[in-house]
């Protein structure tokens, strides 16, 4: 009598599959055409530079459509509102470019909308979405601004501590969905408002300035500041870290 095999088996599928000539001949003739693509890809330079120029307009190209659709549709809002939108285009550019010090202000705060941008996207590399950088963010800011402010920590400690605080916040989300299954689109986001909660009790209560006037923390020590960019302005050389 034929043995029972688990199914899948017979169709080389299974552990206890055996693969037939019919197989074996199909499997060579696939593993052959793959070769003979890869080789006449490599093969012929042309066709590769062809491939490699696409590539790189597609990376220019829709950066720009996407920045000109933003453009297009805030002018419509604007419009629809009843105002002028290259007026208020002017004076958008003007706040923000129209002297050195607007610059480096403006320059000083794209730093860590860059790097919260790319830790979302080394995230969704991964498949993990990753709506909570704006906790992580939130708690690495935490931990620096303690270290700045209640030790004698320098900057390289001070960034350590940041960048620990913050993975250590994403972890948890992680750690929610390989143990339990939470969805981590839900838990990174509930993760950002405590974060936030958070913060709020802090700058009241133990990062508290020494003057208690205000909800804020005291400013971080020289020897935990990076180096100003443009004297007298925030920019600092973490615009480079960022780049």
């Amino acid at each position: 009598r034929r043995q029972p095999r688990i199914a899948g088996e017979a169709y080389g599928r299974g552990p206890g599959a055996r693969r037939g000539p019919g197989v074996r001949r199909d499997l060579g003739a696939r593993w052959g055409a793959a070769v003979n693509e890869s080789v006449e890809a490599v093969s012929s330079p042309t066709q590769l530079g062809d491939s490699l120029s696409r590539r790189s307009l597609a990376v220019l190209l829709y950066p720009l459509l996407a920045g000109l659709a933003a453009l297009a549709l805030c002018a419509l809002v604007v419009m629809l509102a009843g105002s002028d939108p290259l007026l208020a285009g002017r004076a958008l550019m003007t706040g923000a470019l129209g002297t050195e010090a607007r610059r480096a202000e403006s320059l000083a705060k794209t730093i860590p909308l860059v790097m919260t941008g790319l830790s979302v996207v080394l995230a969704f590399r991964v498949g993990f979405w990753n709506i909570g950088a704006e906790g992580q963010f939130l708690m690495g800011a935490l931990a620096a601004t303690a270290l700045g402010t209640r030790t004698a920590c320098t900057v390289p400690w001070v960034l350590l501590g940041g960048t620990v605080a913050g993975a250590l916040w994403a972890h948890l989300a992680g750690w929610l969905k390989v143990r339990r299954g939470a969805p981590e689109i839900i838990t990174t986001i509930m993760l950002n408002y405590i974060a936030l909660y958070l913060i709020e009790f802090v700058v009241q209560g133990p990062l508290q300035e020494h003057a208690r006037s205000q909800p804020q923390s005291d400013v971080l020590s020289l020897a935990a500041q990076l180096p100003e960019l443009v004297p007298d302005s925030t920019l600092h050389v973490g615009l480079f870290v960022a780049l």
